[in-house]
């Protein structure tokens, strides 16, 4: 018997119209970072999080700026074998980036909007923001 590859599994087209558009609201009394997932790689483990081959994966976008600059600064250090970037949509609608047709699956993960990594890392994620947990811990680790 042979066994098939799993079906790549792709987010529905954006739907502004069911989910809006996408945003990332803080209130102004809410103390937490609007970002929260800022760590960084360090070759010694100095950051808490050291470099190395087959732990760590990049999702990017081609229209992010910042998720654009990692992947440069991998480049520029010879560190994109070490840490493989795949890539999202780049058109988004509330529930966030999504992996469809257009850049391929997630080859890692199997997910289907990038806010299940961040879910994944922190229960209940709410956006750019969470309401606790990790304390700034990447969604990759």
């Amino acid at each position: 018997m042979t066994l098939s590859p799993p079906r790549a599994a792709y987010a529905s087209p954006p739907d502004l119209a069911a989910y809006g558009p996408y945003r990332s609201p803080q209130r102004p009394d809410d103390p937490r970072p609007l970002y929260r997932f800022t760590g960084r790689l360090s070759a010694d483990g100095s950051s808490g999080f050291q470099a190395e081959a087959g732990r760590y994966h990049l999702y990017a976008s081609w229209t992010c700026p910042w998720s654009q600059r990692v992947v440069l600064e991998l480049a520029v250090n010879g560190l994109s074998d070490v840490v493989p970037t795949h890539y999202v949509d780049d058109v988004r609608d509330g529930r966030g980036w999504a992996f469809r047709e257009t850049d391929g699956p997630d080859p890692v993960n199997g997910f289907t909007l990038l806010r299940e990594a961040y879910e994944a890392t922190e229960p209940g994620f709410d956006g750019s923001r969470s309401s606790g947990g990790q304390g700034g811990r990447p969604p990759w680790v």
